[in-house]
């Protein structure tokens, strides 16, 4: 319940995390946003127009205990609340009531509340006529909505129910004003819209559509980037490349990267590098996929020698540094040494966490040997020395996949051997 005669404004926001402002100043909760006191607030919060049914709240505060421990514990927490309540400065008269089997927060204070203000625009822009007017109203809309609710008790029942609505509506909300902006051509407002989302969900392929904006705005460069950057999320989230689906839907992502001209030196252009070349090339592991079809090929109409080399960061017991706190910072190393350790004919990609694999070209296995001795003296000089981190396995593109390895032998960390899985991976059509 509000009372609009008060200057005094209480701001919620829930999405993306739980913070109050109190006339613009923020109010401090430090741990105690876990609490079910604070529950017992945010519940009323977001039912505070028609209140929530006693059973309702007991139920998402307690789930099946026991019924009469349950009101005992509701009176403690509506007790506790007040109490803090009290001590965040707000009025003596404000309060938690119960009336007609369900409970009200009454509060002097102007509530608002970055959720219901998101369902009401929402709701408001579906009666909108007016496109110019639907998609502003949507647009605010979007702009409130910072993150998942509640993230930091997601786990809660209830919080997981309401989460998944607003994302609902939220995902309803971008369809459409997605088509009312594309219809206007308003692609700077569009990539702007796919690019916040893709912040807030960086794992459902919202940059797709923002490379689709960028694309019709003739931004390829940047484009290309955020592919690139893409990628490299995908592979630091997950682990390991793109596989399966995520791979085709990759693919279509880079074919959407070249567009249509008659001007054959324009596209010359834009194919070049930008900067002047040295060391090996790096480029996103969808393409490296498709260096190495293309080298298997030329290789095979030539009879050039390419090999194959997986390079893993390891500990002392030769384990991978899968979530060794310091392998983003080794892999950085690793990138910049394998760069400069390298030829600018060879080509690179990350394939995992704590991999990196290469194609080298023009090579015998003796030259996968020297590479790989370059490519650590290079990651001791930028890491300051030590042992030896980096194992390396080798092959030959012209190895068959499943056939046995043909030659072992140790150098340090370095073992050479037959085809890893990766080559077998890149080798399927």
């Amino acid at each position: 319940m509000k009372n609009k005669e008060t200057d005094n404004v209480l701001k919620v926001a829930m999405f993306g995390g739980f913070s109050m402002n109190y006339n613009d100043v923020p109010l401090a909760f430090g741990r105690a946003y876990r609490l079910k006191y604070i529950q017992l607030f945010q519940l009323l919060l977001l039912n505070q127009a028609k209140g929530i049914a006693k059973d309702v709240l007991l139920e998402n505060l307690y789930g099946m205990q026991d019924g009469a421990n349950r009101n005992n514990s509701l009176n403690n927490l509506i007790f506790r609340l007040r109490k803090h309540l009290l001590e965040l400065g707000f009025a003596a008269s404000d309060d938690i009531v119960l009336k007609n089997g369900r409970c009200f927060l009454v509060m002097e204070e102007e509530i608002e509340v970055d959720v219901l203000e998101f369902q009401r625009l929402v709701k408001q822009a579906n009666q909108e006529k007016d496109t110019q007017k639907k998609a502003d109203i949507l647009f605010q809309a979007v702009e409130l909505y910072q993150g998942e609710l509640l993230p930091q008790i997601s786990t809660e029942l209830w919080v997981t129910v309401e989460s998944l609505q607003c994302k609902r509506q939220l995902e309803e909300a971008v369809k459409v004003l997605g088509g009312l902006l594309q219809e206007d051509r308003e692609f700077h407002r569009l990539r702007s819209l796919y690019g916040r989302l893709a912040q807030i969900y960086p794992l459902e392929n919202w940059q797709e559509k923002e490379i689709e904006c960028l694309m019709s705005m003739n931004q390829h460069q940047e484009a290309c980037q955020l592919y690139q950057s893409t990628v490299d999320l995908y592979i630091e989230e997950l682990g390991v490349p793109p596989t399966g689906e995520y791979l085709k839907r990759f693919q279509a992502m880079g074919k959407k990267l070249s567009g249509q001209s008659e001007n054959i030196r324009a596209i010359q252009q834009e194919l070049q590098e930008q900067k002047p070349f040295s060391g090996a090339y790096y480029c996103c592991y969808p393409s490296f996929i498709d260096s190495y079809r293309l080298m298997s090929r030329l290789m095979e109409r030539n009879g050039q020698s390419i090999y194959l080399m997986l390079c893993t960061l390891v500990d002392a017991k030769g384990a991978p540094l899968n979530s060794h706190k310091m392998v983003a910072k080794k892999m950085e190393w690793l990138f910049e040494a394998m760069g400069r350790a390298m030829r600018s004919g060879d080509v690179y990609t990350k394939y995992s966490v704590c991999q990196y694999l290469a194609l080298l070209l023009g090579t015998n296995q003796e030259d996968c040997s020297i590479v790989s001795s370059r490519i650590d003296q290079k990651y001791m000089e930028l890491s300051g020395g030590g042992r030896r981190e980096v194992q390396y396995y080798v092959t030959s593109l012209a190895t068959i996949p499943d056939e046995p390895d043909k030659h072992n032998f140790r150098r340090n960390l370095g073992t050479w051997g037959g085809q890893s899985a990766a080559a077998a991976g890149m080798k399927k059509k």
